[in-house]
C-alpha cells in the first residue's frame, strides 16, 4: 500500500502509473506530485497552469492514460477564472515537469461551489467526467449546458459513438458528481 498522507495538502485526484507509482493532484496549489511505488517522499511533478482557486474548485480529478508508458499523457480537470476546462497534460520522463499539450472540452461553467470534478477512464477507453451544477440548479436539467452532468469525451476531444445525443452529455441532473467508477460489466457509477 502507498501512504499518501505524509507531506501532502489534501489531495483531490490520485492516479496510478504503470510503474505502481502515483500522481496526486493538489486542488488548492495546483501541483501534481508523484508518489514513489515504494512508498518514498513525494516529489513534485510540476503545477498545472491556469487553475483558479474557490472554495471548491482548483486543480481537480485526473486520470493517466491507459498508453501512459509511451505517451505520457495525464488528463486533468482544471477550473479556471471564467470556466472549467478538461485537459490533457504531458508528463516528462523523469517526471519532473509537465504541460498542457492540449484543451480537450471547455465551456464547463464555473462558480464559487459545484465544480464535481472527477474523471475516469472507463472500460470502453473514454474519457468520463463528472461535473456539478455550478451552485445553479437549473443548469443540471439544461441540455446547453455541460454542468451538473456525466460527460463522455473520446481522449482526443471528440463526442463517441454510444452517447444519448451528439453532445458531450452522457447523463444528466446531477447536483455535483465527485466520483466515477464501474462495475465488472462496465455499468458506470456515480
Amino acid at each position: 500500500p502507498v501512504e499518501l498522507t505524509t507531506g501532502l495538502e489534501a489531495p483531490w485526484g490520485l492516479t496510478f502509473l504503470p510503474d505502481r507509482s502515483a500522481l496526486v493532484s493538489e486542488r488548492i496549489s495546483g501541483e501534481i506530485l508523484r508518489v514513489p511505488a515504494n512508498g518514498g517522499t513525494p516529489q513534485r511533478v510540476g503545477v498545472v497552469p491556469g487553475v483558479h482557486v474557490s472554495s471548491e474548485g482548483g486543480l481537480l480529478g485526473i486520470a493517466a492514460s491507459p498508453r501512459f508508458a509511451t505517451d505520457r499523457t495525464v488528463y486533468a480537470v482544471v477550473s479556471g477564472r471564467d470556466e472549467n476546462r478538461v485537459v490533457a497534460l504531458t508528463i516528462a520522463r523523469d517526471h519532473r515537469s509537465l504541460t498542457v499539450g492540449r484543451v480537450l472540452l471547455d465551456g464547463i461553467r464555473t462558480a464559487d461551489r459545484h465544480h464535481g470534478g472527477r474523471i475516469a477512464i472507463g472500460p470502453d477507453g473514454h474519457l468520463w467526467i463528472g461535473t456539478g451544477d455550478a451552485f445553479d440548479p437549473a443548469n443540471a436539467a439544461d441540455d446547453d449546458s455541460l454542468n451538473g452532468k456525466i460527460l463522455r469525451i473520446a481522449v482526443d476531444g471528440s463526442v463517441p459513438g454510444g452517447n444519448p445525443g451528439s453532445s458531450p452529455i452522457y447523463s444528466k441532473g446531477h447536483r455535483n458528481v465527485q466520483g466515477i467508477a464501474f462495475g465488472p460489466d462496465g455499468t458506470a457509477y456515480a
